[in-house]
């Protein structure tokens, strides 16, 4: 029975690679290392409840393999009331998410403070260094998201689609550096709950800090950054 739920699980992941990147998963291509930072392909995908009042993912590579989780942690119980009676308001709220490994170390923090106006989201080691942040830098049709390590800007994010489902990660160049799509839930997961799906593909190597930062966008996008209405 495990076997059986863990070969339709990879199957699932393969094919939200497929939709997302157009590749089967068994193409050749660039070593993963199997690990959240070292592959070039993450899916994300959001366990599905009927209420969300603490988020919860898990990561996997391009074949299926868990690499990784991010969960919400630190509700205080109104935050969580807030959530249940408007999710609208909730989104404004303080969050914080934590990353960890396949092996369930602690690698990365998520913290976006209490917002009215302009989201920011800090990403920090476990020791609490600071690796960077992810700010708001303008609203309208497609609202921009920069990402800054600790002393400039590194890059930007976009919303490509008008949809919430195409989100670019650009470097200070403007050239494409990573791709974020929404994949398909599922018509239960869509009409009962409000589980979302995403696949990271990295377009080409990266190094730290801007590696990490990609990543923490992924995120930041869904966990950190959205709203009631599921955009950006």
């Amino acid at each position: 029975m495990r076997d059986d739920a863990d070969d339709r699980q990879r199957n699932r992941i393969r094919r939200q690679v497929r939709f997302a990147a157009g590749i089967e998963p068994d193409e050749p291509g660039a070593p993963g290392g199997g690990s959240l930072f070292s592959e070039s392909i993450l899916v994300f995908n959001e366990k599905p409840k009927l209420v969300e009042l603490t988020a919860e993912y898990t990561v996997f590579d391009r074949d299926g393999t868990e690499v990784g989780t991010a969960v919400e942690s630190g509700h205080h119980v109104l935050d969580k009331v807030a959530r249940l009676l408007s999710p609208a308001l909730a989104s404004e709220l303080r969050r914080r998410v934590e990353v960890r490994d396949a092996d369930g170390a602690l690698v990365l923090v998520l913290e976006k403070a209490a917002h009215f106006l302009r989201p920011e989201v800090s990403v920090s080691r476990p020791d609490g260094t600071p690796v960077g942040r992810i700010a708001l830098r303008g609203r309208g049709l497609r609202p921009v998201f920069d990402i800054h390590t600790t002393e400039h800007r590194i890059g930007s994010v976009r919303d490509s689609s008008l949809r919430g489902d195409e989100i670019s990660v650009l470097d200070l160049t403007g050239t494409e550096i990573a791709h974020i799509t929404k994949t398909w839930e599922g018509v239960a997961r869509v009409t009962f709950t409000r589980a979302d799906h995403y696949v990271l593909r990295i377009l080409r190597p990266l190094t730290d800090p801007l590696r990490t930062m990609v990543v923490a966008t992924a995120l930041c996008v869904d966990l950190a950054l959205k709203t009631d209405t599921r955009t950006l």
